[in-house]
């Protein structure tokens, strides 16, 4: 465990609690051979061996409204196209997760239209009701909707260079969507401009510098469907 980097991440206090934590949970939900991943967002993550369960991930943060909304929807989903939730205990801020090893990225798959049958089959069965919808923060305090799962799709599949063999492959895209979803192709198109500059605003947050030709090459696609 890096303790330099989990202190100068968290700070002394959290540190101190995460070794605590550690010695708890370990004996409380039987964890064994525990190995941080060297990645700090909001939690510590630690592969661990649980004697119920098999291989798992430890996950301890602060505990927060954000970690509540992880637990109920992991609990709800119950392995439906997420990981497991084996243990919680999301007012300490700890959950132990099944572990899922990455697969194949999908843009390692070179054929088009395979990627859009994959990614069309993942939205089809994605969402489902909520059986308690006051757990969960509405898309008041955010923006957008189900559908703009869709426009981040299709951002990942933007090229480096917008000349006519993209301005092809993104009308296949918003079209071959557009058939699979019944939704009309403008109104892909609006939330891929939308999703875009969002998309930029964040970059700029970041302290990039902005890309406008990106913006501009989504606006001149949306106007051309009016």
């Amino acid at each position: 465990m890096d303790k330099d980097k989990i202190i100068n991440h968290f700070g002394m206090n959290f540190y101190n609690k995460l070794i605590n934590d550690l010695k708890k949970y370990a004996k409380l939900w039987g964890l064994s051979g525990l190995e941080q991943i060297d990645y700090y967002s909001v939690n510590c993550i630690f592969k661990c061996v649980s004697d119920k369960y098999g291989v798992c991930v430890l996950k301890i943060g602060k505990p927060s409204e954000e970690k509540d909304t992880e637990y109920h929807i992991l609990k709800e989903y119950n392995g439906r196209r997420f990981c497991k939730i084996y243990e919680a205990d999301p007012a300490n801020g700890v959950l132990l997760i099944e572990r899922i090893e990455p697969g194949a990225q999908l843009r390692a798959e070179t054929d088009l239209d395979k990627r859009l049958d994959v990614f069309c089959g993942l939205f089809h069965g994605l969402h489902i009701k909520p059986a308690g919808k006051t757990l969960y923060p509405t898309y008041m305090k955010w923006v957008g909707d189900i559908v703009f799962d869709i426009p981040r799709f299709i951002l990942n599949e933007f090229d480096d260079v917008h000349d006519d063999r993209f301005y092809d492959k993104f009308v296949h895209i918003t079209r071959t969507l557009s058939e699979n979803f019944n939704i009309p192709e403008y109104d892909i198109r609006r939330l891929t401009y939308v999703e875009m500059c969002m998309a930029i605003c964040w970059s700029v947050d970041s302290g990039r510098n902005p890309d406008i030709d990106e913006i501009l090459f989504t606006e001149k696609l949306m106007n051309e469907m009016r």
